[in-house]
C-alpha cells in the first residue's frame, strides 16, 4: 500500500466511530467495486476527509452536501482542483444513495469539463518520441518500462503490481496477466510491439530473475530488487526525456492515453474496454471513441463506400523474430540481441560482402592454406563468421592484420 494511503487510513482510525465506519465502507467500495488503483483511492479519500474537517459532511445530508459545494467554490483553488473535490463529492453521493442526484443537488454536483482541456492527438506520444525515449534510456529496465507502458496501455500502478510470473510469452508476443486491484484474478492484456523484445532483455538481467514472485519492475540502484513506485518511475522518465532533448511534459499516464487513442481506431467497444481495464459502457470508453477524429474519418469514408485497409488502422513497428533462435528483437536491430544473427537481409548481404573481401585480402597476403578459400565459401554464414573471427584474432596477436588491410 502507498505510504500516503496508509497514513490516511491511520487518520481514519482516530475518527468518531460512526464517521470511521462510513469512511472504511467508502474505501472498500472504491477498492472492490470500482476497482480503482491506490493513487486514485487516495485522491478521493483526501478530498472527502478535507471536506469533513472543514464543514463536517458526515453523516451525509443534503444540507451538508450543499455546504461542502459552497466551501469548495469559495476556496482559492485552481479550477481543476475544485473539479476534483466535486468529483469526489459526487462519487461519495453515489456510494451513499446508490442513485443519481436530482434537482438542485444534480446541478451543484455537475462537473463541466472544458473541451479546451481535453487531450488531443497532438498531445499524444509520437512514434519519434518513443524512439528517442528508448535510445536515451539508461538501462534495459527503462527501455522495457517505457515500451510496455506504451504498447499495453495498462495503468502504471497495475504494471508495478505485476510480478515476473505474470508475463507469458507466446508465438505472437506476450500476454500480461494484470492483477485486478482488490480482487483475486487478473485480466489478460496482449502486447505485440517492440516491448516484447525489450521485456525479454530486461527479464534476462533482472536482479531477481529466478524469483517468480519478484516485482516485474524493480529498483536497480538503491534498494535493488525492491518494487518501484510512482516517484521512481517519474524520476527515471524525467531524466530520460532530458537526455532525449524532449522539452514537453511526458508523464506515465500519457502512455495510457496514447494507447487508448491508437486502439480506439481499430477495436470495437468491448475488446477496447477489456484491453484498457474499463467497466463495460463506462464514460472512458465513450470519451475515446467519441473524441477520436481518425475513427470518425474512417467511419465516414466507409459510409461513402471507400475501402479502408483495416490492417493499416493501427500502425506499429512490431518486433522482428530472429531466424535462428526465434527470439523477438526490436524492429530496428541489425543483429539479434541473444545470438548475434543478422536480422536484416540487406545487412546480411553487406556482412557477406565484407567477409568475402576479408577472405580475398587474406588470400592475396598469402595467409590462407591451399583449398582453404574454397572450403570457407561453402560454409554457412554462422560457421564462416566464427572461423573468420578466430583467424583474425590469431592474426591480431601475431601483429599481421595490416597485411590484410594492405590487400583490401
Amino acid at each position: 500500500m502507498l505510504k500516503q494511503l496508509r497514513r490516511e487510513m491511520e487518520r481514519v482510525e482516530h475518527m468518531p466511530e460512526d464517521v470511521k465506519e462510513i469512511f472504511l465502507a467508502f474505501y472498500d467500495h472504491l477498492l472492490n467495486t470500482e476497482n480503482l488503483g491506490e493513487r486514485r483511492i487516495l485522491f478521493h479519500l483526501l478530498k472527502i476527509r478535507k471536506m469533513q474537517d472543514e464543514v463536517g459532511i458526515l453523516p451525509f445530508t443534503e444540507d451538508r452536501i450543499m455546504a461542502a459545494v459552497r466551501w469548495v467554490k469559495q476556496q482559492d483553488y485552481e479550477a481543476w482542483t475544485k473539479i476534483g473535490y466535486l468529483i469526489a463529492l459526487r462519487k461519495f453521493y453515489l456510494f451513499t444513495y446508490r442513485t443519481e442526484p436530482s434537482g438542485d443537488l444534480r446541478k451543484a454536483l455537475s462537473v463541466k469539463r472544458s473541451r479546451d482541456n481535453r487531450l488531443t492527438d497532438k498531445d499524444m506520444i509520437t512514434r519519434e518520441e518513443m524512439e528517442k525515449l528508448i535510445e536515451s534510456s539508461a538501462n534495459q529496465r527503462d527501455k522495457a518500462l517505457w515500451s510496455v507502458l506504451y504498447d499495453s496501455g495498462i495503468r502504471h500502478g497495475e504494471l508495478m503490481d505485476m510480478v515476473i510470473s505474470d508475463v507469458e510469452f507466446d508465438r505472437y508476443g506476450a500476454i500480461l496477466h494484470v492483477p485486478i486491484t482488490g480482487k483475486t484474478g487478473y485480466r489478460k492484456v496482449r502486447i505485440i510491439g517492440n516491448s516484447v523484445a525489450y521485456l525479454r532483455e530486461w527479464m534476462n538481467v533482472h536482479p531477481r530473475r529466478t524469483d517468480e514472485k519478484a516485482p516485474l519492475f524493480c529498483r536497480i540502484e538503491q534498494h535493488t530488487g525492491e518494487k518501484m513506485d510512482y516517484s521512481n518511475t517519474y524520476k527515471a522518465l524525467r531524466l530520460t526525456c532530458r537526455r532525449a532533448s524532449i522539452k514537453r511534459r511526458i508523464y506515465p499516464h500519457l502512455f495510457r492515453h496514447t494507447r487508448a487513442t491508437i486502439l480506439s481506431t481499430g477495436l470495437k467497444e468491448i475488446p477496447l474496454e477489456n484491453q484498457m481495464g474499463w467497466v463495460h459502457g463506462s464514460q472512458m470508453t465513450r470519451v475515446y471513441i467519441h473524441d477520436n477524429d481518425k475513427a470518425q474519418d474512417i467511419a465516414v469514408l466507409k459510409a461513402y463506400g471507400i475501402q479502408i485497409d483495416e490492417e493499416e488502422i493501427i500502425e506499429e513497428n512490431g518486433p522482428v523474430k530472429c531466424p535462428r533462435c526465434f527470439e523477438p528483437n526490436d524492429g530496428k536491430n541489425v543483429f539479434c540481441w541473444k545470438c548475434g544473427t543478422v536480422l536484416s537481409i540487406a545487412e546480411a548481404r553487406k556482412q557477406k560482402e565484407k567477409e568475402m573481401q576479408v577472405i580475398e585480402g587474406m588470400e592475396k597476403a598469402q595467409l590462407l592454406k591451399e583449398g582453404q578459400k574454397e572450403i570457407m565459401e561453402q560454409l554457412s554464414e554462422e560457421e564462416l563468421s566464427k572461423i573468420l573471427l578466430g583467424m583474425l584474432r590469431k592474426l591480431k596477436e601475431e601483429g599481421r592484420l595490416k597485411e590484410i588491410a594492405d590487400n583490401l
